[in-house]
């Protein structure tokens, strides 16, 4: 494996040794140190040049790092990696895992929602009874209201002889008050 010094890189790229050991820790790029002199390995010039851009156009460090990791350094082809062989077979039991795992969650969240649906369904039900309970009844025409009044007072039929001895005695039986 290829490697380059800081203090050549950082020259090149016109920035500080020390800024360029910062940017690598950003980047997450691995130095290694061999005696007094510390190397980074070859083809991390092209993500520190981005950064340079990055950070000269008055981005942050810290943002312009996420950045450039998400534009400048995307994971090796699949075809180098079956190449080299390096975990085809654990980067295919990964995926299957991971496809397992969604089919699971797939079917606990449609499990879900259909529980869901269910109550939903319950609780319209529910609405629609009170709802019914609560409008008016649908009645064509109103019913008459009789209102009540008192029954009238009748004269009260009596003999002759009788009434005479109560209009001298008890008028008021006699009376027929309205």
């Amino acid at each position: 494996m290829n490697k380059l010094a800081i203090i050549e890189t950082s020259e090149k790229l016109g920035i500080s040794a020390t800024q360029c050991r910062y940017w690598c820790k950003l980047l997450e790029i691995d130095i290694t140190k061999e005696g007094r002199i510390s190397f980074i390995p070859s083809g991390s010039e092209n993500l520190l040049s981005a950064m340079k851009q990055a950070v000269d156009s008055g981005i942050s460090p810290a943002v312009a790092a996420i950045e450039t990791k998400a534009t400048c350094s995307p994971p090796p082809p699949i075809t180098q990696q079956l190449e080299t062989g390096s975990g085809v077979a654990e980067r295919i039991a990964d995926l299957e895992k991971a496809v397992m795992l969604l089919a699971e969650q797939n079917k606990f969240l449609n499990d879900q929602n259909k529980s869901m649906i269910a109550i939903l369904q319950n609780q319209s039900l529910k609405l629609d009874n009170l709802t019914f309970r609560l409008l008016p009844s649908p009645v064509s025409k109103p019913l008459p209201v009789k209102v009540w009044q008192p029954p009238e007072k009748k004269v009260p039929q009596v003999s002759l002889l009788k009434k005479i001895w109560l209009e001298l005695f008890n008028p008021v039986v006699l009376r027929a008050t309205p």
